[in-house]
């Protein structure tokens, strides 16, 4: 976990040193004193989790929570405070968004492990961004035409390519019921039965319209 880093903002030095030296061999943390030196921090390096006492002067652990979401929402949020207040943790919870709330003294072993799930969540999101973006690359630049259709035959996702093959730009298609583009409007339901009995369809044929009224033949392969 050394590759993220940590922001711990609390106006008491020593809160800060005490846990930065607790878990200086597992952590990367950066410490502030300051709601407003904090966000001074992040606008200076790369951080990934965050961890704010409530009880600070000029602003308050949610308050300063509340500006991080605003420019860095994918940032983990760990609220801690020496008195419990239940106004606070609604706030914390339903306007910041916060993952973890923790009243102080905080056993060590707990924090440890709130943090490292936190770090965890942030890492499977940020594989899921990614994996996402080389998807969108791929997609946006097949030739062939992808799409993708609910239960009730409705068009929910649809490649650009769609244009050179009908003539149609994805969101004319997108919201409607994909059979009314087929010569046969019960050929989707075919596909659809093969696909609950075979898990699968290959080189499927079938006959649509493009857009200016001509007619084309298609050969479908879908799962």
């Amino acid at each position: 976990m050394k590759d993220y880093n940590i922001l711990y903002v609390d106006d008491e030095r020593a809160n800060l040193n005490s846990l930065k030296s607790l878990f200086r061999r597992k952590f990367n943390i950066i410490t502030a004193t300051s709601g407003l030196q904090g966000l001074e921090l992040l606008e200076e390096h790369s951080i990934q989790l965050i961890i704010a006492d409530q009880r600070m002067p000029l602003m308050t652990g949610i308050e300063f929570l509340k500006k991080v979401k605003e420019k860095w929402p994918d940032i983990k949020l760990i609220l801690l405070t020496g008195y419990y207040d239940n106004q606070v943790v609604k706030e914390a919870v339903n306007e910041v968004g916060i993952y973890w709330y923790m009243n102080k003294p905080f056993e060590n072993e707990k924090l440890e492990l709130v943090i490292q799930k936190g770090l965890e969540v942030f890492k499977t999101i940020e594989l899921l961004k990614d994996s996402e973006e080389k998807f969108k690359g791929v997609f946006n630049s097949m030739a062939d035409v992808f799409i993708r259709r609910n239960m009730n035959g409705i068009g929910i996702m649809i490649s650009p390519s769609v244009y050179d093959v009908m003539g149609y730009r994805p969101e004319e298609i997108i919201g409607q019921s994909v059979s009314k583009f087929f010569i046969d409007p019960k050929a989707p339901d075919e596909i659809m039965k093969s696909l609950l009995e075979n898990k699968g369809v290959q080189t499927f044929e079938s006959d649509i319209f493009k857009k200016d009224g001509s007619i084309i033949t298609i050969s479908s392969n879908s799962k």
